[in-house]
């Protein structure tokens, strides 16, 4: 993720925005700094949820968006 974020920064982007939707990538988001502006629950808005295996219902709750405001260099 951190070269994904030296790349916005050197094509001049002032914002980058991401989709995660496991808690791990959630968790790395945050990490970088990624705040979450909107969130959706996978239960009841995603078809076939609940034929997903459920270990991977476990980790995957919701999906959220989330940006960035890019720190570049001049």
């Amino acid at each position: 993720m951190e070269k994904c974020l030296d790349v916005a920064g050197e094509c001049k982007c002032d914002l980058v925005f991401g989709d995660f939707t496991s808690f791990y990538s959630q968790k790395i988001s945050r990490k970088f700094g990624f705040e979450v502006i909107y969130e959706i629950a996978f239960d009841g808005n995603y078809l076939n949820y609940e034929e997903l295996p459920e270990d991977m219902r476990k980790i995957h709750k919701v999906m959220s968006h989330s940006v960035k405001r890019i720190q570049r260099s001049n």
